[in-house]
């Protein structure tokens, strides 16, 4: 995890809108140059089409705001001479992100401005507790290559000599964490599909996993439970992560019963929609999770996130097909599947898998298992809106 500055982060503040993935309930405004009768204000239905004039319902969920211009604009040159379509994101109602720790309504939030700033974002929270140590807040956010940064922003004084006042604007999935003045090393946290997510003492070492859960009051009706994870980081600062059944609380079930918490875990409780998409990481033009079609193959997914960059090895992309508690792996060349039309490289989908595009070769997957485990998976769960991070601010926050 690396950790940046706020003026190196509102660099890149300028083109997210481009690149940001298309949800339920965002409200668009589409614009078709010359032609005013088709412009429109829409929104995205829950199962992620938009209506638009004379061409029907479009599928616009799981697709950024440059993909879905280009879609329409094909759709219309049957209609129009050369027609040039933008797209505005006027709400952003499909993406949330977190304020916890110290403040005094902790909890999920739409972000329904880009231009939310950090302070708006403690506002949501109903502001700081008097036990918050306000001058290092952290905001966890991955980044456009895969990897996890902490934000370290002082908000105890707005104004430090000609110093302005932060002006951090909050991304998709940001997590806003205020730490506590006292020590802050001996709790956990329980987010995603439970009744109250938020962040809790351990004051028990023998806690177990069902006791975390019931501390949240339980499974949403919406939570799946057979995939739920523990996010923990050892004394370097090595991230794992550990795949538990909890919808099978039989007797036989002896692993996860004894399983315990340790300060800092992370326990996250994914939805059932979250099984019904695919995730594009590594070396992507625009890596993210994309919703799961039947028939969707790699290179579907590898399309939709824009293809893979001029640094990423296109021969040894590599398919994860996760399972409770273990992984399986295939290598594809999707360099073959373009040049040489070998669709027996082209493999069919299934939903929750994951493509992960390497800068360097794989010659061995066997070694590459573990190499995943340890390093890659933290950072698809980031992509699950899932943030890991190795310090104070040990959070996660669902989609």
């Amino acid at each position: 995890m690396n950790t940046a500055s706020v003026g190196a982060v509102e660099q890149t503040a300028a083109g997210e809108s481009l690149s940001y993935i298309i949800g339920p309930s965002d409200e668009l405004e589409i614009t078709v140059l010359g032609y005013p009768e088709l412009s429109t204000k829409t929104v995205v239905l829950s199962d992620g089409f938009i209506s638009f004039s004379f061409l029907g319902r479009i599928k616009a969920a799981g697709l950024n705001i440059q993909s879905l211009s280009r879609s329409i604009q094909k759709a219309l040159d049957s209609y129009t001479y050369n027609p040039q379509v933008t797209i505005s994101l006027l709400q952003m109602r499909s993406k949330r992100f977190s304020v916890l720790g110290e403040v005094k309504k902790p909890g999920v939030f739409p972000l329904v401005d880009l231009n939310m700033t950090i302070y708006e974002a403690i506002a949501q929270a109903e502001g700081f507790l008097p036990t918050a140590y306000s001058k290092e807040v952290h905001v966890l956010r991955g980044d456009d290559f895969g990897k996890e940064m902490v934000i370290n922003v002082d908000l105890a004084e707005t104004v430090i000599g000609n110093t302005k006042p932060v002006s951090l604007r909050l991304r998709p999935g940001d997590v806003v964490y205020v730490p506590s003045q006292s020590d802050r090393s001996k709790r956990f946290s329980v987010l995603g599909e439970v009744k109250r997510p938020g962040v809790f003492p351990l004051e028990d070492m023998n806690m177990t996993i069902y006791e975390a859960i019931a501390q949240a009051e339980g499974f949403l009706p919406t939570a799946y439970p057979q995939q739920v994870s523990i996010l923990r980081a050892d004394g370097s600062g090595q991230k794992t992560s550990i795949t538990v059944d909890l919808a099978n609380t039989g007797e036989g079930n002896t692993e996860v019963v004894s399983l315990k918490l340790k300060p800092g875990d992370i326990v996250y409780v994914p939805g059932q929609s979250d099984k019904r998409q695919v995730c594009a990481i590594g070396k992507v033009m625009y890596p993210g999770r994309y919703n799961f079609t039947p028939g969707m193959t790699v290179i579907d997914v590898l399309t939709s996130a824009g293809w893979i960059t001029k640094e990423g090895v296109s021969n040894s992309v590599v398919l994860v097909r996760r399972g409770a508690g273990h992984n399986e792996f295939m290598c594809i060349n999707a360099q073959k599947i373009i040049s040489k039309h070998d669709l027996s490289q082209d493999v069919l989908l299934q939903p929750g898998d994951i493509i992960y595009v390497p800068e360097t070769f794989i010659s061995k997957l066997s070694t590459f298992a573990g190499f995943f485990s340890s390093t890659i998976e933290p950072v698809a769960h980031s992509y699950l809106r899932v943030y890991d991070a190795a310090n104070p601010a040990n959070i996660v926050v669902d989609r």
